[in-house]
């Protein structure tokens, strides 16, 4: 019998963001999303092929990539530095207490943006680092997100950290 997985997030936005249309100051139970467990396998499935380990879910770096998309699909900007934030995803892992760790993160925007879509751009398209990033060996953990705008369009956001 199928037992849905639960990820508790006990997180506060420490920034005080009034124009950003979420509510960042409470503490959830979330249901996680069919197509999140799919993007989790397919990237540790591509770190095996390379003989890495395959990552853990952490659950801080999960919330701020569902923040950083959610941001992504309410706003339309597909980059990495948002207005709403003031600054990139590092920004906001600094101002959630993630720091002083190597961290890095990718961002994809597709339509319709499925998992292996994603995968496929980070892994054989895109020039722009997102395949090492996904083969460093250093890392030991990442969030993964997804969020659909309005017009159907999926993203995707990762974040990846090294142990402590």
């Amino acid at each position: 019998m199928f037992q849905p997985v639960l990820y508790y997030y006990p997180f506060r936005y420490k920034q005080n963001y009034n124009q950003c249309p979420y509510d960042y100051y409470h503490e959830y139970v979330r249901q996680i999303d069919p197509e999140v467990t799919r993007m989790i396998n397919l990237l540790n499935q591509e770190r095996q092929k390379a003989g890495l380990n395959p990552l853990p879910i952490n659950n801080r770096l999960t919330q701020v990539a569902q923040l950083k998309v959610n941001d992504v699909a309410t706003t339309g900007n597909c980059q990495h530095y948002s207005p709403t934030f003031n600054g990139d995803e590092g920004k906001m892992l600094n101002d959630a207490g993630i720091t002083g760790l190597k961290l890095a993160w990718i961002l994809y925007c597709g339509q319709p943006g499925t998992a292996e879509e994603a995968i496929n751009w980070w892994m054989n398209i895109s020039t722009f680092g997102h395949r090492e990033r996904i083969l460093t060996p250093d890392f030991n953990y990442f969030g993964v997100a997804t969020a659909v705008s309005q017009n159907g369009t999926r993203s995707w956001s990762v974040i990846f950290q090294t142990a402590q």
